[in-house]
């Protein structure tokens, strides 16, 4: 059972930040005035989340619940004088700085009890560079895995593979198999130091934690660990002996500048790894490539789909060029997922398939060049009889004990679908690309922890993304795209031995499964292109 929402906040403090917050509702849920307290509850997690208290709107409904003495000593605490009205007060008080070091902050946090995590944190972005030290042990690799690491060293020992990919399917293990490999080759003086990229957040976090946790128990000797995303600013003097986890854009943005950090980079770097490389196509990021094959660095891709799409002949083509060489497990054989779902190490997926009369779809062309149109897809988002069976649906899994991620439309539709969810008394949230990744970070950890019951997202789940609980992924978002489709079906795929579950429930609202074919099929689709 997930807790309630705010539920460090009164009765009375919850009414007052409803009315301060309700002109930044939504018009149809502004006018429920008449709904429950614990309604009121879930609605308002659903819209800010964590974040509530970061609009000042709602520090100022919070700050009004305060009896006269409290905002007495409060106004004190910050300076202020009780001359003015009340209303007047409240209103200097909240627009205060509200920040992790301010005191107004600090106020919420000592006098006003309010919990860390609904408080502005620490900036990241003041420990960059960090000494990792080793110990040990750690668990063993499947044998899988030790075949996979094996072809990495052998690769990074030999002039024959400058450039080459990995696969894995989602849920097996990937990152944690490919540092094996590459921290064996930096005990074996092979590689000194790493460039490891990645496009999102999420993706770079998961790479420092794992080598950080695979390192301590692997390596022999202090290693520096450096992190170049965000807004965090590079302060180390060179890049021997480290293991760097940057951002595309970060790095694409120091390659720009070409600067001192561009050139201690390419000089410094023995290996270079794509993570997702599929997405590693852009002209940028080629450019960026060509810099360091010029310099003799190696580079490794990662992914669990070496293509680009079912129709994108060229762009697939393209991807064999940049890495010449596939590297994959013989030992999972033909049908690799169904050899993992045996061994407990993938979860096995139960398809539903969802029939929704969709009244908003107008007929004709909705397919562009790549993918469903953005028009189709508004459509969709805007269609509430879909919308209430969507929610009604997702209620019906949450009730079985399925903690549920949902693949929305759009941006705004994620928002919406989390809204009805509150509405219906689910703790749900929505996370989104234009969400701060802190905030972000902060939703996603709770869903893996079991407080939150459904997430909606769009644009930030398909990667990166790791809750083995999770019992149901339900996909509203249509696509032709093969790369984007088992990226969301493997948020699921966590099996019993990787800390998940045994089966895990997939939901269709179209049938996507008819145009791929089964897991396996979509693993193996662009084999053929890496054939000699």
């Amino acid at each position: 059972m997930t807790r309630a929402p705010y539920s460090f906040l009164s009765d009375t403090v919850i009414e007052k930040l409803w009315h301060a917050v309700r002109n930044s509702l939504p018009r149809d849920i502004r006018a429920l005035d008449a709904i429950s307290m614990s309604a009121k509850r879930y609605v308002l997690f659903s819209l800010f989340g964590y974040d509530l208290l970061l609009e000042t709107s709602a520090r100022r409904g919070f700050l009004d619940s305060l009896t006269e003495p409290n905002l007495m000593l409060v106004a004190a605490e910050v300076g202020i004088g009780l001359d003015s009205k009340r209303y007047d007060v409240l209103i200097e008080i909240a627009s205060l700085t509200f920040s992790h070091s301010s005191k107004l902050t600090s106020i919420f946090r000592r006098l006003l009890s309010v919990p860390n995590e609904y408080l502005p944190q620490r900036d990241e972005g003041t420990s960059v560079a960090q000494s990792i030290s080793p110990i040990r042990p750690l668990f063993a690799l499947f044998d899988y895995q030790e075949e996979l690491s094996e072809l990495v060293q052998n690769a990074l020992r030999s002039k024959e593979y400058p450039t080459f990919l990995v696969q894995l399917p989602t849920g097996a293990g990937k990152t944690r198999t490919a540092l094996d490999g590459i921290i064996q080759s930096i005990v074996t003086g092979h590689i000194q130091s790493v460039l490891w990229l990645a496009h999102s957040v999420e993706l770079c976090v998961q790479a420092c934690d794992s080598f950080e946790n695979t390192w301590k128990h692997t390596g022999d000797r202090d290693f520096q660990l450096v992190r170049l995303w965000g807004s965090l600013k590079l302060k180390s003097d060179d890049f021997l002996d480290s293991f760097v986890v940057g951002s595309f854009s970060k790095v694409t943005n120091i390659f720009k500048a070409k600067s001192d950090d561009w050139a201690r980079l390419v000089k410094d770097v023995d290996l270079i790894v794509i993570d997702e490389a599929h997405k590693a196509q852009a002209p940028t990021i080629q450019e960026l490539l060509s810099c360091f094959k010029e310099n003799d660095v190696k580079i490794m891709g990662l992914t669990a789909t070496p293509g680009r799409g079912a129709s994108s002949l060229s762009e697939n083509l393209d991807l064999v060029h940049t890495f010449k060489h596939l590297f994959d497990s013989k030992l999972l054989g033909d049908d690799p997922i169904t050899t993992l779902q045996e061994r407990g190490i993938l979860s096995r997926t139960k398809h539903e398939f969802v029939e929704i009369n969709t009244s908003n779809v107008k007929p004709g062309s909705l397919q562009d060049e790549y993918d469903f149109s953005n028009r189709l897809l508004k459509q969709l988002a805007s269609d509430e009889n879909r919308n209430q069976q969507i929610v009604d649906l997702v209620a019906r899994k949450v009730g079985e004990g399925k903690p549920t991620i949902v693949f929305a439309c759009s941006v705004e539709h994620a928002k919406h679908l989390a809204l009805l969810c509150a509405k219906k008394g689910l703790l749900s949230s929505s996370v989104h690309f234009k969400m701060r990744s802190a905030h972000r970070s902060k939703i996603i950890k709770s869903f893996t922890s079991g407080d939150i019951a459904v997430i909606t997202n769009f644009g930030v789940l398909s990667t990166g993304f790791d809750a083995p609980k999770t019992g149901c992924v339900v996909i509203t978002r249509p696509t032709t795209s093969i790369v984007l489709y088992s990226q969301m079906v493997g948020r699921g795929l966590r099996g019993p031995l990787m800390g998940g579950t045994e089966t895990c429930e997939v939901v269709d609202v179209r049938d996507n499964a008819v145009a791929f074919g089964d897991l396996d099929e979509v693993y193996n689709y662009f084999k053929h292109y890496w054939t000699d």
